[in-house]
């Protein structure tokens, strides 16, 4: 692995290191089941690709602008200056209630309000109190702006993770007529992008790498604590592929849609340099999600029953793995 265009964090991949990812992924995908159907073998397993952009309303809030690379929504000019010559033309009290019942799904007409905004403002800092007035319904419209902004389902970001595709899909199999019942497993093997921080190499916070992750979606009410179960089974695993020693340790980071997060980490340091040195490398994060976005039916005789879904999350990071076998076969 080389970083050929002189970025951090954008690698070139040898074909030893892609067969070396394809066998990881085939054997992490084949222990995965067999650990999960230890503890119940009612789980299902379904294997999706999901796209790399994903509009912005998919992505997790804990993912800001900061962290996620964002697509330019395309502006069309004609009806940006259609709409900016009514929204001038029209009293603000009326631009306010007619926005509030519009859908905000039309990327020009948000940048059309984003205009009328700036040019109202522009007047008031010019004119001062002639236009003080208006300041209150400026503010207000602003805030109105951003809000349908944000909720946009036009703009687009490379995704983060590869959770939303598969929850999306997971959504998909429940409601429709695929007689897929908890508990399932929809789980992607893909390309993940991040605005990371320039860092050597060793450290391996790429921008763009690959994901293993496995969203396993059970029933709220279940007595297994799958966590707790395949924790160890996972760093056993993970180490004896890579050849590394492996510990279990709690995340330093706990995001507001986990109830608990674990990592899986890889002695590297010691075997690099041929002697202790305390140096070990995040290659797996496991966690009980709490944000899957709709309930399970369970159709009964008399009514249908609603059950709450919790979701047990293995995120494996593929190129880490090669890169720590890889540093292993040097030693």
């Amino acid at each position: 692995m080389e970083p050929l265009y002189n970025v951090n964090g954008l690698m070139f991949w040898t074909e030893r290191e892609i067969r070396l990812r394809r066998q990881f992924e085939e054997h992490f995908a084949f222990t995965m089941e067999q650990i999960l159907l230890a503890e119940n073998p009612a789980w299902k397993f379904i294997q999706v690709e999901a796209p790399l952009l994903t509009p912005r309303t998919e992505i997790n809030p804990n993912y800001t602008d900061e962290d996620v690379w964002v697509q330019e929504n395309p502006i069309d000019e004609c009806l940006e200056k259609e709409f900016y010559q009514w929204i001038k033309d029209t009293d603000v009290y009326d631009v306010v209630d007619c926005l509030s019942k519009c859908k905000p799904d039309t990327p020009e007409l948000l940048e059309a309000l984003l205009e009328y905004v700036i040019d109202l403002n522009e007047r008031l800092n010019r004119e001062g109190d002639k236009y003080e007035s208006h300041r209150p319904w400026v503010e207000q419209v602003f805030a109105l702006w951003l809000d349908c902004y944000n909720k946009n389902p036009a703009s687009l970001v490379l995704r983060p993770e590869t959770t939303p595709g598969s929850y999306t899909y997971a959504c998909h199999l429940l409601n429709s007529h695929s007689g897929v019942k908890p508990p399932f497993v929809v789980w992607q093997t893909g390309k993940s992008f991040r605005r990371e921080q320039d860092q050597v190499t060793k450290n391996m916070r790429l921008k763009e790498f690959y994901q293993q992750e496995f969203q396993c979606i059970y029933t709220a009410d279940t007595m297994n604590d799958y966590h707790a179960a395949v924790l160890d089974p996972v760093r056993k695993m993970l180490g004896e592929m890579i050849g590394l020693p492996t510990r279990i340790v709690e995340s330093d980071r706990l995001p507001s849609y986990s109830e608990i997060t674990m990592d899986v980490e890889a002695h590297t340091e010691s075997f690099i340099f041929n002697k202790e040195n305390d140096r070990w490398m995040e290659i797996c994060s496991i966690s009980r999600r709490t944000d899957f976005p709709q309930k399970a039916r369970f159709q009964t005789k008399k009514k249908v029953i609603e059950k709450d879904l919790l979701v047990l999350e293995i995120a494996i990071g593929l190129c880490r793995s090669v890169y720590c076998f890889e540093q292993r076969s040097k030693s």
